[in-house]
C-alpha cells in the first residue's frame, strides 16, 4: 500500500520520485509486515472485548493509528518530504493508508476467529501462531514506541 502511495505521489510530482528500486520495495514490504504484526497486537489488547462490528472497530483503530503514529510521523517531517506541492496528496493518502491498513486488519482478525473457532484443531493453530508472531510483534511494538520518543517527539519539539 505505501508502494502504491508513492506511485501516485511520483505520478502526480515527477521530479520528485527517485524511480523503483527491488531493495526499496523489499525494505517497504518487511516493514509492512512488522508493523501490521505490532499493530495486531495493540488491536487485539484495544478491541478483543468489544461488540462493535469490524467496520466500526476498523474506523475507530485507524484514527487511533493516526493519531498515534500519524501526527508525530507528520509533524517530525523526515527529510523534508511533507513540505512543498506534494504535502496535501501524500499527506492525504498516507493518512488514507492508515484506515485502509485497520478496515483490512479489522476484517481478516473478524473472519480468523470466526474461522479458528470451528475446531479444535484450528484452535491450535491459531495458539501456535500467537506464540510465534506475539515475540516478534511485542519487540517491534516496544522499538516503533521507543523510536517515537527518542527520535520523532525531538526533531517535533526541535522544530
Amino acid at each position: 500500500m505505501l508502494r502504491l502511495v508513492m506511485g501516485i505521489i511520483a505520478f502526480f510530482f515527477p521530479p520528485l520520485a527517485s524511480g523503483f528500486h527491488l531493495s526499496g520495495t523489499l525494505l517497504i514490504v518487511i516493514l509492512g509486515i512488522a508493523v501490521t504484526l505490532a499493530n495486531s497486537i495493540l488491536y487485539t489488547l484495544i478491541f478483543h472485548r468489544s461488540r462493535k462490528k469490524w467496520l466500526v472497530k476498523g474506523l475507530l483503530f485507524g484514527l487511533f493509528l493516526l493519531i498515534i503514529y500519524g501526527t508525530p510521523l507528520f509533524l517530525s517531517n523526515p527529510d523534508n518530504e511533507l513540505f512543498g506541492p506534494q504535502a496535501p496528496l501524500g499527506i492525504t493518502l498516507f493518512s488514507i493508508s492508515f484506515f485502509i491498513g485497520s478496515l483490512t486488519l479489522a476484517f481478516l482478525i473478524e473472519y480468523m476467529t470466526d474461522w479458528f473457532d470451528q475446531s479444535r484443531g484450528r484452535l491450535k493453530l491459531a495458539f501456535i501462531s500467537f506464540v510465534i508472531l506475539s515475540i516478534p510483534a511485542i519487540i517491534i511494538l516496544g522499538s516503533m514506541y521507543v523510536e517515537i520518543f527518542t527520535e520523532m517527539l525531538p526533531k517535533i519539539l526541535n522544530n
